[in-house]
């Protein structure tokens, strides 16, 4: 089945109030985690580098911030790959579950790239934290 067949499946299946079967749900499934995990991880990392996160002020704030990032990038990545598997577990041709396990790779690379993203945008906030303080201790001492 192509991705257009699979489209006009889809479609028949809105119209027609056909349920989606499991293993559908559990790709879309999949696939939500997927983007909001990209979507969070981009807002994030926007906010940081305009400067709008005011709380992060701290050398402690941003190790927080850090622990938590790890934290949910683990919780997306377990989910993806739980999604995964239950979905192979389905009666499938061989070609449908090479590619579940392809699209897999592909989202825990997306999510691991995007996560890079946010740690770098942190670390690059905390040095300017840390530059903004020296420079305020640098004038209060002249």
């Amino acid at each position: 089945m192509t991705c257009r067949d699979s489209a006009v499946v889809a479609e028949t299946r809105k119209i027609v109030n056909v349920p989606l079967d499991p293993v559908d749900k559990l790709w879309n499934l999949e696939n939500y985690i997927t983007a909001f995990a990209i979507a969070q991880g981009l807002a994030f990392a926007f906010a940081l580098a305009k400067r709008e996160i005011r709380l992060l002020s701290k050398v402690l704030d941003h190790i927080i911030a850090y622990a938590g990032t790890l934290f949910f990038t683990a919780l997306y990545v377990v989910a993806i790959i739980c999604c995964e598997r239950a979905g192979v577990r389905h009666p499938m041709e061989a070609d449908t579950r090479q590619i579940w396990h392809s699209v897999m790779g592909a989202q825990l690379w997306a999510v691991g790239l995007f996560t890079a993203l946010v740690l770098l945008a942190l670390t690059g906030h905390l040095r300017m934290t840390l530059m903004e303080r020296l420079n305020k201790l640098d004038s209060n001492k002249q």
